[in-house]
């Protein structure tokens, strides 16, 4: 697979293994799939969305990315390229169901000039994944990346950077 592909497919850096969307999708702030169905626990409040989702525990990773980033970082995928991207989910991130997208996903190098040379070679990716970080950090509730810093979510949130 091309770098291209391959760094297409790097922007979300998830901590779970193999997800599956529920099979019905809350309608309202207190609905969860199992009051929908008529049973289960009706007690059980959604995840909670102001916690990053390092903090979350497991149920609360898989509503949030079930119900937050699948379709916003979905929809910019196929925004990107609708007919690659068609059929965007679990796996064009978590790549032969790798738990964390960096065990799946190409390694890049952006020091000593890496960055530079991405840019030059492939631009609209580029451009993509600049909106596309931003974004990452957002709907994982982590701060973005701050190069003086060099704290926040950004290229190594999924990727495995040099």
């Amino acid at each position: 697979m091309s770098l291209h592909s391959l760094s297409l497919v790097a922007v979300l850096g998830l901590a779970l293994g193999a997800c599956k969307p529920p099979e019905t999708k809350p309608t309202t702030p207190g609905d969860t799939a199992d009051t929908k169905a008529g049973g289960g626990d009706t007690t059980k409040p959604p995840h909670d969305a102001s916690k990053p989702f390092h903090e979350l525990d497991q149920d609360g990773k898989m509503a949030r990315m079930t119900e937050v980033v699948m379709p916003k970082i979905g929809e910019m995928f196929r925004g990107y390229d609708a007919t690659k991207y068609a059929g965007f989910d679990c796996g064009t991130c978590h790549v032969n169901h790798a738990q964390h997208p960096r065990d799946g996903l190409p390694k890049i190098k952006l020091s000593g000039g890496g960055y530079e040379a991405l840019a030059k070679e492939k631009p609209e990716l580029m451009a993509f994944m600049g909106q596309l970080a931003p974004a990452m950090a957002q709907v994982m509730g982590e701060p973005p990346f701050d190069p003086k810093t060099g704290q926040g979510f950004g290229c190594g949130g999924c990727h495995t950077v040099e």
